[in-house]
């Protein structure tokens, strides 16, 4: 075949691939189409009594919301990253909704305060979204920048305000315009004072343990002992009763002889069946005793645990649409 008559069979393909790209580029892209009508819908998600710490990883989703006749949802991640805990963001469209085609979104994902009057951090981007398919931000933003308050109380709860702003071809997103839900998070909450009694004559390995029972139900089982190391090292071993409990956040105090927190520390833990929590160390018997007039007033160690537990989602709904009136 000549270079003339090779040139020529080249030629009408090379054109429609440059027709193919040119045409089907925002579809890939997820670039809105210039030949269609830009309409907007918000989503707002409010997720309420928020508890999970830093050293938590969970994923929570929220109802699931319409648009025109598509059906999306949001996924709020937090991960433990080696530089930090994050909070992931993801927008994403359900495996099935009357929707037939792929839809090219550009949207906004954001974190607000609780009563939505101003964004605290925002990331957007372009996508086109088959059925099934998300895009969002596996390191949206990190845990203490968007709940950056101290905690006055053990037991305050935050509320976590979400957004979402997505611009699409109008005749996609149809007549509404807004959207508000809401996810109410089960909790369970527990303080309760444990005295160890003859705590000196104490042995190694020897468990003592009791159990507390939340106002909800929720049974925790509390083993206390100390180890055979020659610094006799007090270990806590926590384990829920029971299938409900997901999640527990405890704080553990020791209180001295005024009934003052001494020393104290609080840990996370995401529960698999049978699984013990094995607290961190932070008490030693030979430190006690050394001091037992402040520890151990009449050889009495006084524990105080303070527990929030998650056990799921306790209720969650769309509260509102909002509609515009096409003129």
């Amino acid at each position: 075949m000549s270079e003339t008559n090779y040139q020529a069979l080249l030629l009408p393909i090379l054109i429609y691939f440059i027709w193919w790209y040119s045409n089907d580029k925002g579809e890939r892209t997820g670039i809105i189409s210039k030949q269609c009508e830009v309409g907007e819908f918000q989503f707002f998600w409010s997720i309420e009594k928020f508890i999970l710490t830093e050293s938590s990883e969970t994923t929570l989703v929220s109802p699931p919301f319409s648009v025109g006749t598509s059906a999306w949802r949001l996924q709020l991640d937090l991960k433990s990253e080696a530089d930090g805990s994050y909070f992931a963001i993801y927008l994403k469209r359900e495996e099935r909704d009357l929707y037939p085609h792929p839809i090219n979104v550009e949207y906004a994902l954001s974190f607000w305060n609780s009563d939505f009057k101003s964004e605290k951090s925002r990331k957007w981007e372009v996508f086109s979204f088959s059925n099934g398919t998300g895009r969002g931000w596996p390191k949206f933003a990190k845990y203490q920048e968007v709940l950056s308050h101290t905690r006055n109380n053990f037991f305050e709860l935050d509320k976590l305000s979400v957004g979402c702003h997505m611009k699409m071809c109008k005749n996609i997103v149809s007549t509404s315009s807004m959207c508000f839900a809401r996810t109410l998070l089960d909790i369970d909450m527990n303080i309760f004072v444990w005295k160890i009694e003859r705590f000196s004559a104490l042995k190694p390995n020897k468990k003592m343990t009791t159990q507390s029972t939340a106002a909800a139900g929720s049974v925790l089982s509390i083993s206390v002992f100390l180890s055979d190391m020659p610094c006799s090292e007090m270990k806590i071993n926590i384990i829920p009763k029971g299938k409900r409990i997901r999640m527990s956040t405890c704080k553990v105090s020791v209180l001295n002889a005024h009934g003052m927190v001494a020393d104290s520390v609080e840990d996370t833990m995401v529960f698999d069946t049978n699984k013990i929590w094995d607290f961190p160390l932070f008490l030693m018997k030979k430190k006690l005793l050394e001091k037992k007039n402040l520890y151990l007033p009449q050889d009495v160690l006084t524990l105080k645990f303070e527990c929030t537990m998650f056990l799921g989602i306790a209720y969650e709904s769309i509260e509102l649409y909002k509609y515009q009136i096409n003129s």
